[in-house]
């Protein structure tokens, strides 16, 4: 991974994606990373947005520990707390 200080990065932005596309770069400030640009293949606006919004990650490590916890449900249980029908199974 290539790095880049913000106070020196004055080529055009152009540039700095072209050379992302094939390394991703680090954008550092006073040796700190303040921003990376990295090619995104097979993604749109909503899991990018979802994927850096630090409430929602916050939420998935909540929901990953409680799942390790064992306490979860299965899709089943959800059904019957909530009064729906169980799935039909298909027949093949």
């Amino acid at each position: 991974m290539k790095t880049v200080e913000l106070a020196k990065a004055t080529e055009p932005l152009s540039d700095y994606v072209r050379r992302a596309a094939k390394d991703p770069l680090l954008v550092v400030s006073r040796g700190r990373a303040v921003a990376a640009l990295v090619r995104i293949s097979q993604a749109d606006r909503e899991r990018l947005a979802v994927s850096s919004n630090a409430r929602f990650q916050s939420i998935v490590r909540k929901a990953r520990r409680q799942v390790a916890a064992g306490k979860s449900y299965s899709s089943e249980e959800v059904r019957r707390v909530l009064g729906i029908m169980p799935r039909k199974r298909r027949s093949r």
